[in-house]
C-alpha cells in the first residue's frame, strides 16, 4: 500500500486515466464540441443546460462502511474464492471515489465468486476494479493494464439513464391522472408504460416542456460528458420519488448498470482485451455471455420479478433513444458529423443487439413468454422515444406538429 493509503490497482489506475485523454475515450472534450451542444441547446429553445447530479442518486442514501460491510461478509461466506484471488483491496476506503463504485465493486464481486472454477477462463477472475470515470463517451469500456483489469462505467450514461426514469416517472404520474379511456399503443405496464402513454396521448403539450428538458441533458452529455454541473435542469431521481411503491424506479437503476458490468465482464472473461476496439460480432457475444452473468445477479437480488428483462431493455432503449435523437437533431441542424455513416450504422448495431437479446431470453429465461415480455418492455420503452423524436420536430416546425402515431410501428 503507498503512502496515501490507497492499493497499487487503484494508483495504477489513475497512470491509465492519463493515457485515457488522447484516445478515443476521451476524459477531456474539446471546445468544438461543446460549441456544437450550445448550438443546439439553442435550437431547442433550452437557454442553459443543466444536468443532474450523480449525487442525487438513491446511492446517497446508503454509507460507504454499509457497502463494505457486505463486501467483508462476503468474503467470509465465500473464503475459498479469495483464498484463490487477492480483493482484500476491495475492504480499503480510500480505493473508491465514490460510493458507485464501492456498490458496483461490490455486486461484481457477487457475480464473480459464483462462476465456476471449471470455467476454462476462471484464472482471468483476478484484480478486477470497477470505476466510475467522467467521460465524453457515454459507453463503458473494458482495459487491460500489467496484470490489472478495469470495467470503466461511464458517468454520462449514468446521469442519462438517472433523468430517463426520472421523466418515466413524471409522465407515469401524470398518466395516473387521466380520467378518460384512450386507445393505447402500449399492451403491458410492466414499467407503467400504458400510464407514460396516456400522458402523452391526453396533453402532449403539458409534456413538451418535461421531454425537452431530458433533451437538452441527453444532448449535453453526448457532446460534452462533463461529470458535474449544478442546478439541475432535468428531473433528479431522487426528487421525482414519493411513496414506497416509486423504488422500482431506483431498483431499476442498479438494474441497467449491473447489466452493462457484466457486458464487460464478459469481454474480460471471453476477448482479447490488448485490442480495445470491438467488433459488432464481439458485442453481440458479450451480450450472450453477460446475460448469463446477470442472471446470477438477479439470482442474488430478486427485487423486481422482471429484473432479468427491464435492465437489459432499458440500456438499450437509452442508448437507441439517445441516439437516433442525436441523429435526428444533426440532420435537422445539417450537422454533417452526425451524418456520417458510422453514427447511422451505431443505431443499426443498437438495434440488432436489442431484438437478439430476446432469443437470449427466451434460453435464460426461467418462467414462460420471458420473450413475450421482454419485447413488451422493449414497447413500453419506445413510447418515450417516439415521443422524444415527436417533441423534437414539434419544436422546430410547429406547423408540421406530428403526432405519436406517425412514430409508432403498426406491430412490434
Amino acid at each position: 500500500m503507498a503512502s496515501d493509503g490507497r492499493d497499487e490497482i487503484i494508483r495504477n489506475f489513475d497512470r491509465v486515466r492519463l493515457a485515457l485523454a488522447s484516445d478515443r475515450w476521451t476524459l477531456s472534450p474539446d471546445a468544438s464540441i461543446h460549441d456544437t451542444a450550445a448550438r443546439a441547446a439553442e435550437a431547442l429553445g433550452v437557454k442553459e443546460i443543466l444536468a443532474p447530479s450523480l449525487g442525487s442518486s438513491h446511492l446517497a442514501t446508503e454509507g460507504l462502511d454499509v457497502v463494505l460491510d457486505k463486501i467483508r461478509q462476503h468474503q467470509r461466506t465465500r473464503a475459498s474464492f479469495y483464498r484463490a484471488f487477492d480483493y482484500a483491496w476491495t475492504l480499503n476506503p480510500l480505493n473508491y471515489t465514490s460510493l458507485l463504485e464501492c456498490l458496483y465493486q461490490q455486486l461484481s464481486l457477487e457475480v464473480l465468486a459464483d462462476i465456476d472454477p471449471r470455467h476454462p477462463n476462471w484464472r482471468k477472475l483476478n484484480h478486477i476494479a470497477i470505476r466510475v470515470v467522467p467521460t465524453g463517451s457515454l459507453n463503458a469500456e473494458c482495459l487491460l493494464d500489467r496484470d490489472f483489469k478495469y470495467v470503466m462505467l461511464s458517468t454520462p450514461f449514468l446521469k442519462i439513464l438517472q433523468a430517463t426514469l426520472a421523466t418515466l416517472k413524471i409522465l407515469a404520474t401524470r398518466g395516473r391522472q387521466v380520467k378518460r379511456n384512450l386507445p393505447l399503443w402500449v399492451r403491458s405496464n410492466h414499467l407503467n408504460g400504458r400510464y407514460v402513454e396516456l400522458a402523452l396521448r391526453d396533453d402532449f403539450d403539458a409534456c413538451q416542456g418535461d421531454l425537452l428538458n431530458l433533451l437538452a441533458d441527453v444532448f449535453y452529455y453526448a457532446t460534452h460528458g462533463e461529470l458535474e454541473i449544478p442546478n439541475a435542469r432535468a428531473p433528479r431521481l431522487m426528487d421525482t420519488v414519493t411513496d414506497k411503491g416509486d423504488f422500482d424506479y431506483l431498483i431499476l437503476y442498479e438494474a441497467t448498470e449491473m447489466f452493462v458490468v457484466c457486458h464487460e465482464l464478459a469481454h474480460i472473461l471471453e476477448h482479447d482485451l490488448t485490442s480495445r476496439a470491438r467488433t459488432s460480432m464481439e458485442e453481440h457475444q458479450a451480450d450472450y455471455y453477460g446475460a448469463s452473468l446477470y442472471l446470477i445477479y438477479n439470482s442474488m437480488n430478486m427485487k423486481t420479478a422482471h429484473g432479468f428483462l427491464s435492465g437489459p431493455a432499458l440500456f438499450f432503449s437509452v442508448m437507441r433513444s439517445f441516439v437516433m435523437c442525436r441523429n435526428l437533431l444533426g440532420a435537422i441542424q445539417k450537422e454533417a458529423r452526425w451524418d456520417a455513416p458510422e453514427y447511422v450504422d451505431e443505431e443499426n448495431v443498437l438495434k440488432s443487439r436489442a431484438f437478439v437479446y430476446e432469443k437470449y431470453n427466451k434460453e435464460f429465461g426461467t418462467v414462460p413468454d420471458t420473450d413475450v415480455t421482454y419485447k413488451n418492455i422493449m414497447a413500453e420503452l419506445w413510447i418515450l422515444t417516439a415521443a422524444c423524436q415527436v417533441a423534437i420536430l414539434r419544436q422546430f416546425d410547429a406547423r408540421r406538429s406530428p403526432s405519436l402515431d406517425d412514430l409508432l410501428p403498426k406491430s412490434w
